[in-house]
């Protein structure tokens, strides 16, 4: 029987780039360019399961978020399951002085692992994936469906 679930799916933007994350320990074929996607908490809000997720995937904290829109995404047939994945818009203050950092969900306390470490040093534990700006105009490399709603959430950027 095929699964639901539900998905925060983040945006994050600095002037005309969006942040992304690809595995490192995954073939990009295979997982791809992927922006933060979580899932949501027993009694937790669609907003602050966006916000957890984004310390917890980059170590970076959103100042702000915006709620864009919500639509299904069908799996199958790869995994049994469809997702209903809510978008968020999310503002940071600060973000790491390098292009790359490692991040990941493994370090202490879940908190995003390295934030702000620059890629190919081990600071802050084992990663899991590498978080990077994309150009905006480059997004549509974004894997499964995750720029859906990309340009809902950028054009109010003017």
């Amino acid at each position: 029987m095929t699964e639901r679930i539900q998905e925060i799916v983040s945006y994050v933007f600095r002037d005309d780039w969006l942040l992304v994350l690809t595995h490192d320990e995954a073939p990009l074929e295979f997982v791809g360019v992927q922006i933060p996607v979580g899932n949501m908490h027993l009694g937790e809000s669609l907003e602050d399961a966006a916000v957890r997720d984004l310390r917890e995937k980059t170590g970076l904290i959103a100042t702000g978020q915006r709620y864009v829109g919500s639509q299904p995404y069908d799996l199958r047939p790869g995994i049994d399951q469809i997702s209903m994945r809510y978008y968020f818009k999310l503002t940071v203050d600060e973000v790491p002085s390098v292009p790359r950092w490692r991040a990941g969900e493994g370090g202490p306390a879940g908190a995003g692992v390295g934030a702000g470490a620059d890629v190919g040093t081990s600071e802050g534990g084992v990663s899991d994936w590498t978080c990077w700006w994309l150009p905006v105009a480059n997004a549509h490399v974004l894997t499964a469906g995750l720029g859906a709603l990309l340009g809902s959430a950028y054009v109010d950027l003017s």
